[in-house]
């Protein structure tokens, strides 16, 4: 089950609310239950794993605290479960690299003297909340636990309701119209055969704007449905492509994660404190993990290294990158980034090498005619001139949101509950539910 699904919409979110409203004492067993059955909808097989880990890693939590010992143990036993899936299993739990690593940050919490949930249902729903299950966002149980307390909620109130249901709009918007236009595009660019230049460049920059609104959609639905329930969670990005650099684009793109991964592993490596050399293999040693994270194969671990090398060279070259026009600094970033791209997204050494080597080779540039191979559906026998017209208009409609727009963070920051926004809010869910039948699986539910 997907959180842009008919099912979790129209049948999973109104039951669970309905019950969750009703319950008043039983709240967080109705969070328990519901967490069950929306990983269950995904296989039975990947329940047993989410509670196998969750049953797993309380057992740690209840010794743990400033035993070493007990805590390498703790994440050796999460790093094999999930290693075990990801690289050798027949198949893949849904979550289990999102609750895995949230699971070693609560332990390593507690190892470093913070507080423990209260019991075992408050642990096993914190591990395993629904709305962030399959892809995050993560949080720093050490500073923001406490926007997660599991207590007895008093209800959303019709103001806090309002905001979530807006935020969720969004979120879908993103993700229906957006994002599943998008990824038939850079499906078909992946799958021609000679491409030339103009496709492979069509199809690297609709794969940046395709995993960028996949991905903060899905985030900023499980946002809206934590604020539903009475929870918050953090946001997860924050206009990502408009970062002056490396550093900053990962302060801005899966900001949970980049934090995490800050906390676990730049920081018990001595982070900045031991001198430049050590700086730099301490940065290339997380961008590795973070490539692992993400996927099986040489090309994850590629990306991993290049964002890890663009950051060392950025934090050497220092203040003279600031003489550089801002504008120029956003260009170039969103241009490495997207590049960067190509080896998460092609799954091969040898696709990697045949787009971007397309990328770079002006003997062919093909005509404009040529992008409208990308966008035929095989449906409609228009003309590629057409279906050419038709990805460029999407692209540069895709392109004004991310660039000229404001975030969903700035939006909801200032939501009032008014008639001009009830309307964009049935506005952008009409045209999501209208393209629900096209749906695509989020791209991180792979991760």
């Amino acid at each position: 089950m997907q959180l842009s699904s008919y099912s979790f919409i129209f049948i999973f979110l109104p039951i669970v609310l309905f019950v969750y409203y009703r319950a008043k004492r039983y709240r967080k067993a109705v969070l328990l239950f519901s967490s069950a059955v929306f990983t269950a909808c995904s296989g039975l097989p990947g329940l047993a794993v989410l509670a196998a880990s969750v049953f797993i890693n309380y057992r740690f939590s209840l010794f743990i605290r400033g035993k070493k010992n007990v805590l390498i143990c703790a994440v050796t036993a999460n790093l094999l479960l999930l290693g075990w899936f990801k690289y050798f299993g027949s198949f893949f739990p849904l979550g289990i690299s999102f609750y895995s690593i949230i699971q070693i940050d609560y332990l390593y919490a507690l190892y470093r003297g913070e507080k423990p949930l209260t019991g075992w249902t408050d642990y096993a729903v914190y591990s395993s909340f629904f709305p962030r299950l399959s892809a995050g966002p993560l949080m720093d149980y050490s500073k923001q636990a406490g926007s997660f307390k599991l207590r007895e909620s008093k209800g959303t109130g019709w103001d806090r309701a309002a905001k979530g249901l807006f935020l969720f709009s969004i979120g879908l918007f993103k993700k229906t119209v957006i994002a599943d236009t998008l990824v038939q595009f850079v499906d078909a660019g992946y799958s021609v055969a000679n491409i030339n230049l103009l496709q492979s460049w069509a199809t690297i920059i609709c794969y940046a704007f395709m995993l960028y609104f996949d991905f903060s959609g899905y985030s900023d639905m499980a946002v809206a449905v934590a604020s539903f329930l009475g929870y918050d969670l953090p946001i997860n990005f924050n206009s990502p492509y408009l970062a002056e650099g490396i550093g900053d684009f990962w302060d801005r793109w899966h900001i949970s994660l980049s934090k995490t991964l800050t906390r676990l592993v730049y920081i018990p490596l001595g982070g900045s404190r031991k001198g430049t050399v050590r700086t730099m293999i301490n940065i290339m040693l997380v961008f590795l993990v973070s490539g692992i994270w993400h996927g099986a194969g040489i090309c994850f671990v590629l990306w991993g290294l290049g964002h890890g090398l663009l950051l060392c060279a950025e934090k050497l070259a220092g203040d003279y990158l600031r003489r550089i026009p801002r504008i120029i600094r956003v260009f170039l970033t969103f241009i490495m980034v997207s590049l960067l791209w190509v080896p998460f997204r092609a799954g091969s050494l040898s696709k990697t090498a045949e787009v971007l080597t397309a990328a770079f080779n002006i003997s062919r540039i093909g005509s404009f005619s040529s992008l409208g191979k990308l966008a035929n559906d095989g449906i409609i026998s228009f003309p590629d001139i057409a279906w050419a017209t038709y990805l460029v208009a999407i692209t540069a409609i895709s392109s004004l949101i991310v660039f000229a727009f404001k975030n969903s963070n700035d939006l909801t920051a200032v939501f009032r509950p008014t008639k001009k926004n009830m309307y964009t809010t049935v506005c952008l869910l009409t045209l999501s539910v209208i393209h629900l039948s096209r749906l695509a699986i989020f791209v991180y539910t792979n991760f």
